[in-house]
């Protein structure tokens, strides 16, 4: 499928892969991987029309290795990440497969929905975090 960009974010990924700082970066390489853009071409096979809004999944997986068929698609050991071993989407337009959009609504804002992917690698982090509730006081610590 065919992005015409209209918003992207400059992560902090994106300024290492400029310095050279990571090291399973694929060089030269187009960085860019918190995307906003329109559908310009959909294929036959899209799960969204032409026209759509859409953000960007970052990484990219097999499918069919042990780890994609037990739902670990993140240790893919043919994953690739846009912006780091795949060129990224810091262009005009870009090509990347149907499976790694996502239809924005019409009233989330380009500037809210390029937000979208550090937002849900914050979400994924803390869904593996187990959090105990405790009392708190600030006496305990400011005046002690």
């Amino acid at each position: 499928m065919k992005i015409r960009v209209t918003y992207g974010g400059i992560c902090g990924s994106d300024l290492s892969v400029y310095r050279g700082k990571i090291q399973h970066a694929t060089y030269p390489v187009r960085p860019g991987h918190e995307l906003v853009g329109v559908v310009k071409e959909a294929g036959s096979i899209a799960n969204v029309t032409e026209g759509t809004r859409v953000v960007v999944t970052p990484n990219t997986f097999c499918g069919e290795c042990e780890y994609c068929l037990n739902e670990q698609e993140n240790i893919c050991p043919n994953k690739k990440s846009i912006g780091i071993n795949a060129d990224g989407g810091f262009s005009h337009e870009f090509i990347i497969d149907a499976r790694y959009v996502i239809p924005i609504p019409d009233e989330v804002s380009d500037e809210k929905a390029v937000l979208i992917e550090p937002l849900a690698v914050i979400v994924h982090g803390l869904k593996k975090t187990q959090f105990e509730k405790r009392e708190f006081s600030t006496r305990h610590w400011l005046w002690d």
